[in-house]
């Protein structure tokens, strides 16, 4: 049985540069389309509001500690929008980072026409990492980059350490988001097998050169912790943080479905129980398609494990994490592809080859699963004139003259988050009671918070300060409805009852209801009289 990604021979590592740049020309075109067409979202812009706050690099610094995020990304927006003041630094950002990424798959992996093609146009590398500007995107350029320049054959030299080089990717690669933590202790773990199962276990300048890169990751590692701890979002933190202990792990283990399910599109799940089961063949079959090397077997296993335990633990992904394993396996790949990764003794060679097979013909399923999300996401926003976020149809609202000094306010508070990347307007963040552009995720005084409150609210800010005032709700209040309470996500809730739905109706005017969007970011827009 072939594995798909083992070049059949030497020719194989050298692509036609003609298919390969007009397999990259059309991911441009389709990439390009996405960028074009994104609309902003509450974490796309929160990151950038926060790069942009404080008078100086330094006090940015200070305002992000505690965020949840490492602080590269907001180094480069701040820096980005120094030089060119300007908002489309945001998204012009992020593509030229997912840009660089799908060109060193394109260009450099020494994959077969058919992986690199389902690489690129998966729905994580043409969407998710390009269009939306997020963090995460770094995580593939980094990987890739380091895939590329990775021979450990050539650290050696003149009893010097060149583990330099490794060593500052890995730092960088730390301090992109938490989960990629974990992506380089894979890394690592996969070059220190193959030093042990070819030098075996001796002090070798090779390994030195692997010591000295495990210690700027270790640091890149440390930097990361104390950027983001102590956590001031604490209600985002996984409720299972201080359950440690061998029973939580075998629950999350066996929660495995629930962690990685975003990995297979809605239309599948019509299927159960056969989708749960064929998930978990798939997620395992990431690592075990590494395992004609001893090191790509260890490091794709470790890294399986190990975000799985995170997202029990720490913080439950969403497709934007969960997708960092598809750049990391493939940057495994790329290694072994290239004759690294170590060997196998004896007669476990020919086992482990015969497991890694198949195991990389479901990988490559996968990925092409990963490519019927990016169509559905191609038919979303054409067919359907469907959006990621209504936000930009909020703020041209908002440009209206009688509302371009108006307040905002929402319930939950994050819907509006996104608006400051279209609306200048100033925002009332209802639990936080201040005025603001970034949300606390915390245990808020006001865990419930109903909608007469939020009514009385908005009359006391339009008192105090003469303006008008705008209210945005996930959907518009119904009398006929019985009382309900609704969770609002970060373990707060929303009540409304059926008078106070009548009092709010009777006391505002009905600007817009938008149609969904993508996100949840779709919003009844009311102006109080």
């Amino acid at each position: 049985m072939t594995d798909l990604f083992s070049p059949p021979d030497a020719d194989a590592r050298r692509p036609d540069p003609r298919a390969r740049v007009a397999l990259f020309a059309a991911w441009l075109v389709l990439a390009g389309y996405f960028v074009a067409t994104h609309v902003m979202w509450r974490d796309e812009v929160r990151a950038f509001t926060l790069a942009l706050s404080g008078a100086d690099m330094v006090a940015m610094l200070r305002t992000i500690h505690g965020e949840g995020h490492p602080a590269i990304w907001y180094i480069l927006l701040r820096a980005a929008h120094m030089i060119v003041p300007v908002r489309e630094v945001l998204p012009a950002i992020a593509a030229v980072i997912g840009i660089g990424a799908a060109a060193m798959l394109a260009f450099r992996a020494p994959f077969r026409g058919l992986v690199v093609a389902l690489a690129l146009f998966g729905e994580w590398m043409v969407f998710e990492y390009t269009a939306v500007a997020r963090n995460y995107g770094m995580s593939a350029l980094l990987l890739f980059l380091f895939a590329d320049r990775y021979d450990p054959r050539q650290v050696r030299g003149q009893g010097r350490s060149r583990g330099w080089w490794p060593g500052a990717l890995l730092f960088l690669l730390c301090n992109t988001n938490v989960p990629s933590v974990l992506l380089a202790g894979g890394l690592l773990l996969f070059w220190l097998v193959e030093l042990l199962t070819v030098d075996g276990w001796r002090w070798t300048p090779a390994l030195r050169a692997w010591a000295v890169a495990a210690g700027c990751a270790g640091l890149g590692a440390l930097l990361c912790f104390a950027t983001v701890y102590p956590p001031y979002q604490d209600a985002a933190v996984s409720p299972h943080l201080h359950e440690i202990g061998p029973g939580a792990v075998l629950r999350a283990s066996v929660q495995m479905v629930d962690y990685y399910c975003s990995l297979l599109p809605m239309f599948m799940w019509q299927w159960r129980p056969a989708t749960d089961v064929l998930l978990i063949v798939l997620v395992l079959a990431l690592p075990f398609s590494l395992a004609r090397t001893p090191g790509g077997l260890a490091g794709g296993l470790a890294v399986t494990l190990a975000l799985l335990l995170f997202f029990h633990f720490v913080y439950p992904g969403g497709y934007r994490h969960v997708a960092l394993l598809f750049p990391f396996v493939l940057s495994l790949h790329w290694m072994v592809a290239r004759g690294h990764g170590g060997r196998w003794s004896g007669p476990a060679e020919a086992r482990a080859r015969r497991i890694a097979a198949p195991a990389s013909l479901l990988t490559a399923l996968l990925l092409a699963i990963q490519v019927s999300y990016a169509v559905i996401q191609l038919g979303y926003q054409t067919a359907n004139e469907g959006v990621y976020s209504r936000a930009a149809e909020l703020g041209r609202l908002l440009h209206r003259p009688d509302l371009r000094r108006a307040i905002v306010m929402s319930n939950p508070d994050v819907m509006v988050e996104a608006l400051g990347y279209y609306a200048p307007n100033p925002i009332w963040l209802l639990r936080q009671r201040t005025f603001g552009r970034v949300v606390h995720f915390t245990f808020f005084e006001d865990e419930d918070l109903s909608l007469g409150e939020m009514l009385a609210t908005a009359r006391q800010l339009r008192q105090r300060t003469g303006r008008s005032v705008v209210i945005m709700l996930r959907r518009a209040p119904d009398p006929a409805a019985p009382a309900k309470v609704e969770s609002e996500g970060y373990r707060i809730t929303f009540s409304v009852t059926p008078r106070q739905a009548r009092d709010f109706l009777a006391a505002t005017t009905h600007l817009v209801s938008y149609a969904p969007a993508q996100t949840d970011e779709n919003y009844a827009v009311y102006l109080l009289r």
